[in-house]
């Protein structure tokens, strides 16, 4: 049964058209009549139907329900037609009214999901008015849709006056990114809206770094409710703008969240903060205000504080991160070459191949050795 919501403007929609499709022509102006009956089968409402302009044969009315109309049940509609022919046609249905709770949050809904490899993940989505239609699609990176559910294959639950709708995915088993999609419909002559979501898979190394972050940039642990505060999936966005900006500086690498090497953490951290008061700075620019009174002055403001922090972060970073990269990249790949042979193949007890071959090679320690070279297993 359609559910409204108390104090509200309700419209109500009908459809009169013969045993051909043919919309009805009413034999007058004053049909299509329609009637509000309360629980008590009394009628408390009536008027005369809108005919819509692009839908031959539905007409509409809206009816303002008051903030002190009861919530039992047994609320009805009935729409009456007269034709030309003076036939009459009717339809009834019931509909039932309820109270919205207002909260601070409204019909918000998350923007975005983290989930662990291996793990399933519960989409939700939240409306203050039951859609005559909805559609949830999961997409990947190429666009490509992986999972469409239409609204009967989603699970419904009324609570607190809205309509929530939810479907829970598969397990994930590679890291990436998914975009949901929502395409909701809520009349027949309304226009079908699109809302949109995100499931985020990070590498595991992920859920190793996300304490150390939020101790770096969060010191007062905050809450996640309070404006301030910052989610998992802030800091996983973060991360990857950091590790980005890791890559950038030379020499040039290609690392992502899930293979960046362990002694560079730090700076991955570091870059990463960066990016995090950057959006608070934001934040800070918006919510700043001063007030001037007889004896009293009081100004909010923490943008220069953080500016002065990212400053400090970006001149350690800039200035010793290219040096330390510059000796990983020495050391990972050899410091020289003469010819095609490696040089100082003993630096840092590391050992280099120079080339293969097919053929087995007998006694190749003592080729070794009298080649000068050390063996190592």
């Amino acid at each position: 049964m359609t559910k409204y919501v108390r104090g509200s403007d309700i419209n109500f929609e009908v459809s009169f058209v013969d045993l051909s499709g043919d919309p009805l022509v009413p034999v007058d102006a004053s049909y299509p009549m329609i009637e509000i009956l309360d629980p008590n089968g009394i009628s408390i409402a009536s008027g005369t139907g809108i005919q819509s302009q692009s839908v031959a044969g539905s007409w509409s009315w809206t009816w303002p329900s008051g903030a002190g109309s009861s919530l039992e049940p047994g609320w009805g509609v009935k729409w009456t037609m007269a034709d030309a022919n003076l036939q009459s046609y009717q339809q009834q249905w019931g509909f039932e009214l309820y109270d919205q709770i207002e909260n601070p949050l409204g019909v918000d809904q998350d923007g975005s999901y983290l989930t662990m490899i291996g793990k399933e993940e519960r989409v939700i989505y939240k409306t203050d008015v039951q859609p005559l239609t909805l559609v949830l699609e999961i997409r990947n990176f190429l666009n490509a849709p992986l999972y469409t559910k239409e609204k009967e294959n989603l699970t419904e639950v009324f609570a607190d006056g809205y309509w929530n709708y939810y479907w829970d995915t598969p397990k994930f088993t590679n890291a990436g990114s998914y975009l949901v999609v929502w395409s909701e419909r809520k009349t027949t002559l309304s226009s079908e809206s699109h809302s949109t979501q995100m499931i985020r898979i990070p590498p595991d190394t992920i859920w190793y770094v996300l304490p150390y972050f939020r101790k770096l940039i969060d010191k007062l642990n905050k809450a996640q409710t309070t404006p301030l505060s910052y989610t998992d999936s802030e800091l996983y966005q973060y991360l990857e703008q950091g590790c980005n900006l890791l890559n950038g500086v030379y020499p040039l690498t290609t690392w992502d969240v899930g293979s960046i090497p362990s002694m560079v953490w730090s700076y991955w951290i570091l870059a990463a903060g960066i990016w995090a008061l950057n959006s608070r700075q934001l934040l800070e620019i918006e919510i700043t205000h001063n007030f001037t009174g007889q004896s009293v002055s009081l100004d909010y403001t923490k943008v220069s504080e953080l500016s002065e922090v990212m400053s400090r972060w970006e001149t350690m970073l800039f200035e010793r991160f290219p040096t330390m990269k510059l000796s990983l990249s020495r050391t990972s790949n050899g410091v020289g070459a003469v010819g095609v042979r490696p040089y100082r193949l003993g630096v840092n007890s590391r050992v280099f191949r120079v080339a293969t071959n097919g053929k087995a090679l007998e006694n190749w320690p003592a080729v070794l050795s009298n080649l000068g070279l050390t063996f190592y297993v």
